[in-house]
């Protein structure tokens, strides 16, 4: 990367051999960024008490005081469900600093129709 004149001028420095600068932040588009988000989230989830699947790393859950919380991870997608509706939104008031949004319940996940019953719970559909 060229390091504009006027930036090292200020720096110091006389050409860009001499200069090393250290990203502090990850911004949208660079090709770690991904990996950057999937890291913060994965420290976030473990911070705050969920456990990583053994069998499938992208399944996060958490006991606690016997409810269930678990969370499916997709790129920069969450599909989040629990044993009580106040435990899931307790959930999401835990996320604030990530700046997550509940889009409230599911229609549709990864190219699947996803409905729910009272009675027969969660109906996933791929049709």
């Amino acid at each position: 990367m060229m390091i504009p004149e006027d930036v090292r001028r200020r720096l110091g420095v006389d050409n860009d051999s001499e200069l090393l600068l250290e990203l502090l932040k990850a911004l949208y588009g660079l090709k770690q960024a991904g990996l950057l988000w999937n890291q913060l989230l994965h420290k976030t989830l473990i911070k705050l008490g969920f456990a990583q699947g053994l069998t499938d790393m992208c399944v996060y859950h958490r006991h606690r005081e016997g409810i269930l919380v678990v969370v499916g991870v997709y790129v920069d997608g969450l599909m989040v469900t629990g044993m009580e509706q106040q435990a899931v939104d307790a959930f999401f008031g835990e996320l604030t600093e990530l700046s997550i949004k509940d889009l409230g319940p599911a229609s549709k996940f990864l190219g699947m129709r996803v409905s729910y019953n009272e009675d027969e719970g969660y109906d996933l559909d791929q049709s």
